[in-house]
C-alpha cells in the first residue's frame, strides 16, 4: 500500500468513523399536526391497540405515553417477559430478576388503585401487591426449580391488561399526533439527497458499494450502485430487478434485508444494513478459522440458506466474498442478484449456469438443472475453504492446488475429464457429460480433519444431487454429527456468543485503492433514456416501512443519550424534533 493510499484510506476511515461515534441531531421534515388530521382520524378508526404495540413505531410513542402517566414500568416488564419467552433454555437466575421486577409492578400498581381510592395503606397495599400477576405462583415455580419459558405468561397477560386501558386516552394524545407524523413521513419518497456518502467499501461489475449516511436519522448503511448504462451493455436489467425483489423479501437474521431502493439518471441503488464486521474473504487473509469459528459461520450461514429456500429460491452464489459479518460477530449472507426462483412444477429445469467457478455444483455445470442442493454443493466448498484457507483443490491440476485449469478446450475429447473444483472453465466437457460418467471429485482431505468433518464434505459432495445431504431439507445436515455441539434454537435467535468479533473503531475492508475505481470508459457509445426506465424500473422504489420505524425510534433513543445542550438550536428551515 503506498503512503498517499494510506493517507486517503485513514481519512476516509476517520471521516466514516465520527459519524458512526458522533451523529448529529435527529432533523425531520414533519407536516403539522393540523395537517394531519383528517389522515390521523382514519388511522384511529383502524388501529387496534395489540397492532399498535406490536409495530415498532407505535410501541415506542405508547410507551412514551405511559411514561406522562407515570406507568410505563408496565411496558418495561411486558417487554422483558417476551425476552423471557424467547429464551430457549432459560436460567433460574433471569427468572428470579424478572420476579422481581413483577413484584416492582404489582406493587406500583397497588399503590396507584389505593391512591384512587383516597386510601393509602402501605400494609394493606403490600399485601394486595403479593396478590396480583401470579406473583406468589411464580415464587413457588422458582423455589421448585421449575423454570420455563412461559411461566410468567399469564402474569404478563394480566400486565398488559392493564395497560391497555390506556389506549383511549393515547388516542387523544401528544403522542399520538407524533405517532401519526412519521407513519405520514414514512411515505416520503426517498431520493440520493437523502444520504451523505462516505467511502467506497467494494467494487462489483456493475458499480460501487458504499458507506452511506441518512440525512435525517443519520443511520448509517451500505449503499450498492448499479450503472444503468452498464446494465444495458450487459443486458442484466432482470438481474436487477430480481434482487431488488428477492431482498425486499428476505426477513432472516442471517439474510441481508432490504431497507431502500430507488434511482436517478444515472444508476440504481440499494440500500442496506451496514455489516462493518467485513467479509469472510477479507478475514481469511489472516488464515484458516479455528474448528469452533468456523462451525459457527458454517451453522448460521445454514440457516440462512434455509430462510432463502423458504421462498422456492436458490441463492447460487455462495462464497466467503458473499458472507459479511456485523459489528457483533454474526453472519449476513448478501449479493443475491443471481438468486432464482424454482419452478413449481417437476417438469420443468433451470440449466442457466451462474456463479463463481470452483463453487459451482455438477449438475449445474453438466447442464442437468438448478436445485436447492445446489446450493449445499458450494456450502460444503466453503466449509472446506474456512477450515483449510484456501478452496479446494482442483484434482485435474498437475500442480496439486487450487489454480486455474488449464483445460479450457473449446471442442473437448468424448471422455474428456472434469471437475466442478475447477477455478478455470471446465463448461464445455461437463456439458457433454450429463450422465457424468467423466467428472473428477477426488479430494485430499487434510490430515487435521477428524472423520466427522469429512463425512460432512463427502455428503454435501456426493455427485448425484438426489443422493447428496441436504437433498431432503437443511434439517439433514443440521442433524449430521459435524454439527452435534450447536443448539439450533439458540443460533437461531442469536443466543449464541460468536466466537469471534470485530474490533470495534476499525473499518474491516480493503483500501480505497484496493476497491479502486469504477471503470466507465467502455459505456459513452451506450445510449440510455426515459423510456429504458418506464421499460425496466418504474416499480423499483422500494422503502422497508418496518425497517424505518426502526431506525427512526433507534435515532431518538440516541437523542435521549445525547447529554442536553448548553444552548437550544432552533432550525427554522422546517424540521420537528421528536423524542
Amino acid at each position: 500500500m503506498s503512503f498517499f493510499d494510506a493517507v486517503e484510506t485513514t481519512v476516509a476511515n476517520t471521516r466514516l468513523l465520527q459519524a458512526l461515534e458522533n451523529p448529529e441531531p435527529v432533523k425531520l421534515q414533519l407536516k403539522s399536526p393540523e395537517e394531519l388530521e383528517e389522515y390521523a382520524d382514519r388511522i384511529r378508526l383502524v388501529l387496534s391497540f395489540d397492532a399498535l404495540y406490536k409495530d415498532v413505531l407505535g410501541h415506542y410513542f405508547f410507551v412514551k405515553h405511559l411514561k406522562s402517566h407515570k406507568s410505563d414500568y408496565k411496558a418495561d416488564f411486558v417487554d422483558k417477559v417476551n425476552k423471557f419467552r424467547e429464551l430457549y433454555r432459560p436460567r433460574r437466575d433471569k427468572a428470579e430478576t424478572l420476579l422481581e421486577n413483577l413484584k416492582m409492578v404489582a406493587q406500583k400498581h397497588a399503590e396507584s388503585k389505593s391512591e384512587e381510592r383516597g386510601k393509602v395503606d402501605k400494609d394493606r397495599t403490600a399485601e394486595s401487591a403479593s396478590k396480583l400477576f401470579e406473583v406468589q405462583t411464580i415464587e413457588s415455580h422458582i423455589n421448585s426449580g421449575e423454570i420455563k419459558s412461559s411461566m410468567f405468561d399469564e402474569a404478563c397477560k394480566q400486565v398488559y391488561a392493564t395497560m391497555e386501558k390506556f389506549y383511549e386516552t393515547f388516542l387523544v394524545s401528544k403522542e399520538y399526533m407524533e405517532y401519526i407524523q412519521i407513519r405520514d413521513y414514512s411515505k416520503k419518497k426517498v431520493t440520493l439527497d437523502d444520504f451523505r456518502i462516505f467511502r467506497p467499501l467494494g467494487r462489483g461489475a456493475f458499480g460501487l458499494v458504499s458507506v452511506v449516511q441518512k440525512t435525517d436519522t443519520h443511520a448509517v448503511y451500505a449503499m450498492k450502485e448499479i450503472i444503468k448504462k452498464k446494465i444495458k451493455k450487459l443486458r442484466s436489467e432482470w438481474m436487477c430487478i430480481n434482487e431488488m425483489r428477492v431482498l425486499a423479501k428476505m426477513r432472516s437474521p442471517f439474510v441481508l434485508n432490504l431497507k431502500y431502493s430507488f434511482h436517478s439518471n444515472k444508476a440504481l441503488y440499494m440500500v442496506f444494513d451496514m455489516c462493518d464486521g467485513g467479509d469472510l474473504k477479507y478475514h481469511l487473509r489472516s488464515g484458516a478459522f479455528s474448528k469452533e469459528r468456523a462451525r459457527f459461520y458454517a451453522a448460521e450461514v445454514l440457516l440462512g440458506l434455509e430462510h432463502i429456500h423458504s421462498w422456492d429460491i436458490c441463492y447460487r452464489d455462495l462464497k466467503p466474498e458473499n458472507i459479511l459479518l456485523t459489528n457483533t460477530g454474526h453472519v449476513k449472507i448478501s449479493d443475491l442478484g443471481l438468486a432464482v426462483k424454482l419452478p413449481k412444477s417437476k417438469d420443468k429445469v433451470l440449466k442457466h449456469l451462474a456463479g463463481t467457478p470452483g463453487y459451482w455444483a455438477p449438475e449445474l455445470l453438466a447442464k442437468v438443472g438448478t436445485f436447492k442442493q445446489s446450493d449445499y454443493w458450494s456450502f460444503g466448498v466453503l466449509v472446506f475453504q474456512m477450515l483449510v484457507g484456501r478452496r479446494v483443490p482442483n484434482p485435474l491440476d498437475d500442480r496439486g492446488r487450487s489454480g486455474r485449469s488449464s483445460r479450457k478446450k473449446k471442442n473437448p475429447e468424448p471422455d474428456e475429464k472434469w471437475s466442478p473444483f475447477a477455478r478455470g472453465s471446465c463448461e464445455a466437457a461437463a456439458k457433454q457429460d450429463p450422465e457424468m460418467k467423466n467428472i473428477v471429485v477426488t479430494i485430499k482431505y487434510p490430515a487435521f480433519f477428524d472423520d466427522v468433518t469429512v463425512d460432512l464434505l463427502k455428503g454435501l459432495f456426493t455427485v448425484d444431487y438426489k443422493q447428496r445431504l441436504g437433498a431432503g431439507s437443511a434439517e439433514d445436515i443440521k442433524k449430521h454429527k459435524y454439527f452435534g455441539s450447536v443448539c439450533w434454537p439458540e443460533m437461531m435467535r442469536l443466543q449464541v456468543k460468536p466466537p469471534f468479533v470485530p474490533e470495534n473503531h476499525v473499518i474491516h475492508a480493503q483500501t480505497i485503492a484496493e476497491v479502486g475505481e469504477f471503470d466507465s470508459a467502455d459505456l459513452k457509445k451506450i445510449k440510455y433514456g426515459i423510456e429504458d426506465d418506464k421499460k425496466y424500473y418504474k416499480d423499483f422504489a422500494y422503502v422497508n416501512r418496518e425497517a424505518f420505524y426502526e431506525e427512526v425510534v433507534a435515532a431518538f433513543k440516541k437523542e435521549l443519550e445525547r447529554p442536553a445542550p448548553t444552548k437550544q438550536h432552533i432550525d427554522d428551515g422546517a424540521c420537528c424534533t421528536l423524542s
